[in-house]
């Protein structure tokens, strides 16, 4: 995990985000293995995807955080380490997307996104409530 990627999650956990930005998630995602899936990421409070780029990382229960991508553009984008080619990041305008293409049971769990505001590495994130963090969760269909 990158420092400023520490930085980042260390940041959400302790501060929270500024009112004026926010980040928009769909609320869940249900799908049957092999189904390709999309996620957004919208940005809010004047933002966008090619000036401060969307993140998404995957939480699974019990596991540290991992780092899937991040998107500016198709030029300026990146995989974390061990990310299998399946997963995509897109976007346009001040949403972001990340796709999963034939979805596999490993792939299940909670997928934050998040974007920088500036030069200070300040995180933003969507929040349900005064404390709670939303997510996009990718479940198994039975």
């Amino acid at each position: 995990m990158t420092t400023s990627l520490r930085f980042c999650l260390l940041t959400i956990f302790l501060t929270g985000s500024h009112a004026q930005h926010s980040v928009n998630q769909d609320p869940s995602v249900i799908a049957s293995p092999g189904d390709n899936v999309r996620m957004s990421c919208t940005l809010g409070g004047g933002l966008t995807v090619s000036s401060n780029s969307v993140r998404f990382v995957q939480q699974k229960l019990n596991s540290t955080p991992r780092f899937i991508l991040y998107y500016v553009s198709e030029s300026s984008k990146g995989m974390g380490s061990g990310v299998p080619a399946r997963f995509v990041g897109s976007g346009s305008g001040s949403v972001g997307y990340l796709s999963v293409n034939g979805v596999r049971p490993e792939d299940e769990g909670d997928y934050y996104c998040f974007t920088w505001t500036g030069t200070q590495h300040h995180c933003d994130y969507s929040k349900r409530g005064s404390n709670s963090k939303t997510y996009t969760g990718l479940f198994k269909e039975n």
